[in-house]
């Protein structure tokens, strides 16, 4: 796989040929988070929770309060209206909730806070909030934001995502180095020893012969580069880790960690995880529902755009004969369904009007490069850079690609 590193920007386009298994559609039965005009009961099909004494007593926080003054005015607008909120007005207003009852003084919401705050949401706008599939209420017709903000809590109560001192090469080779908390999804963010028989002067010497490999390749022996790149995974992650770690030195010192394979057995390490495996097990079980979910779910159906993409999609699957355009249709369509840019992710020299990319047109986030037809394209990459946050105005998307392939 061909690495381009671009000098003065912190951009690597990592190039990546294979499309995903194609798969046949399961059959299932849609579930949905949103739907349109109904109405609902303060009693939701479950008790409420325990009194608004109790909770308060053990809290030290009234249950049941939604900080609506702090909402975007654009949010109340669409609840004063009795209509659904855009998807990323209510990704917004979950961290305003979860903060407002993140008190320094008390424990985190516990899930018995959290239903009685669902219930407020829907009670008080069942229009815009309600679970609701083809005019029936789902469950207890809050389960949908009661999950949001359970996921919120349990993302913010996990470990710090603040960047930390990290143990130095010398502290990790002698095992003195404090082993810091894993990172949110990772399993090994930072080992505190070296492989046995290792020292910090073995690692450097395999350092500069994995430097010297790269630099002949394509004559190489690839296992014996894995097993290389496997021994010098801590010292690997004791860099990027770094308060000021730079990409364009990261490719200079450990070019092999932007070759595909070496790329994805150190994700395997690192998340403990087989990503290709996991990406492919997660398109052939999810992606045929969640486009019959957007094909027949009532709020989908009145978003042109994204019945537009969706017909799309399904149109390229005929012209390239598989499944691979749901790769990039796959962002195309959660764009569409969230109301995002897709620029933030997928560029296409089709759009660009011009064969190839440069460094002028990428974003500061990871996205996809396409060449050709957007749908169509046999040859993508990935320009990927390291430690970087989702976009900010736009993060909902990789979120929930996130999410599906857990």
């Amino acid at each position: 796989m061909k690495i381009h590193a671009h000098g003065g920007s912190q951009n690597c386009p990592v190039k990546a040929t294979h499309p995903l298994d194609d798969s046949p559609s399961s059959k299932s039965t849609s579930s949905a988070t949103e739907s349109s005009q109904s109405s609902v009961e303060i009693a939701l099909g479950n008790p409420i929770p325990s009194s608004s004494s109790s909770l308060s007593a053990e809290t030290g926080r009234t249950p049941g309060r939604v900080p609506w003054q702090k909402m975007p005015p654009q949010l109340m607008a669409a609840l004063n209206a009795n209509k659904r909120p855009a998807p990323s007005l209510r990704k917004e207003m979950i961290p305003i909730i979860v903060h407002d009852l993140d008190k320094p003084s008390a424990a985190l919401p516990r899930t018995k806070e959290l239903r009685a705050v669902s219930a407020e949401i829907v009670g008080r706008y069942p229009d815009s909030f309600v679970d609701e599939l083809g005019g029936e209420k789902i469950g207890t017709g809050y389960d949908s934001p009661l999950s949001q903000l359970v996921n919120r809590v349990d993302n913010i109560s996990g470990p710090s995502m603040k960047r930390r001192r990290f143990s130095t090469e010398d502290e990790i080779a002698s095992g003195s180095a404090k082993k810091p908390r894993d990172c949110y999804g990772c399993i090994n963010w930072q080992p505190t020893s070296l492989p046995e028989g290792e020292t910090e002067e073995s690692q450097q010497l395999l350092k500069e012969e994995l430097k010297i490999l790269h630099a002949s390749e394509p004559n190489t022996d690839k296992t014996r580069i894995t097993k290389m790149m496997s021994a010098t995974y801590a010292t690997q992650r004791t860099v990027l880790n770094k308060a000021n770690c730079a990409l364009l030195d990261v490719i200079e010192d450990w070019p092999y960690l932007f070759d595909e394979q070496c790329m994805l057995m150190h994700f395997k390490e690192l998340v403990g995880t087989d990503i290709m495996h996991k990406v492919q097990e997660s398109f052939k079980d999810k992606i045929p529902k969640m486009l019959r979910f957007l094909r027949q779910h009532p709020p989908c159906l009145r978003n042109r755009q994204l019945q537009d993409t969706v017909q799309q999609l399904e149109a390229a699957f005929d012209v390239v004969g598989n499944k691979s355009p749901q790769v990039i249709g796959l962002i195309a369509v959660l764009c569409a369904y969230f109301g995002e840019d897709r620029k933030c992710y997928v560029l296409s020299t089709e759009e660009l009007e011009k064969p190839a990319f440069s460094k002028e047109d990428l974003p500061g986030n990871p996205c996809l490069l396409v060449y050709g037809k957007l749908l169509e394209a046999t040859k993508w990459s990935l320009y990927y850079i390291f430690n970087l946050q989702y976009p900010a105005s736009s993060g909902g998307v990789m979120e929930f690609i996130q999410r599906l392939v857990k």
